[in-house]
């Protein structure tokens, strides 16, 4: 399984951090509680940023109103999406 360790970068230096298991990140050894870890289920799926996938207006104008060519734009920007997060196996 993964984690995302939510609201820390990747620090300039090693440091020691405790996780707790209802997920509290602290620093320090729990004295200074800094970030969330959210455990990633084995199953998911590759995870992409749903910004990439957006259509721009003209992209929709294009269509002329046939659904199915929207459709067509939508799963080839999914395929083209970066991936954040491969799937794991």
């Amino acid at each position: 399984m993964s984690l995302i360790l939510k609201g820390i970068d990747l620090p300039h230096e090693e440091i020691n951090l405790t996780i707790t298991k209802d997920g509290r990140i602290y620093l320090d050894n729990k004295y200074h509680l800094i970030a969330e870890a959210i455990q990633i289920p084995k199953s998911h799926g590759r995870l992409i940023d749903e910004r990439k996938i957006l259509l721009t207006n003209l992209e929709i104008f294009m269509c002329e109103g046939d659904y199915k060519e929207v459709l067509k734009l939508i799963c080839e920007k999914l395929d083209g999406a970066p991936t954040i997060l491969k799937a794991e196996e």
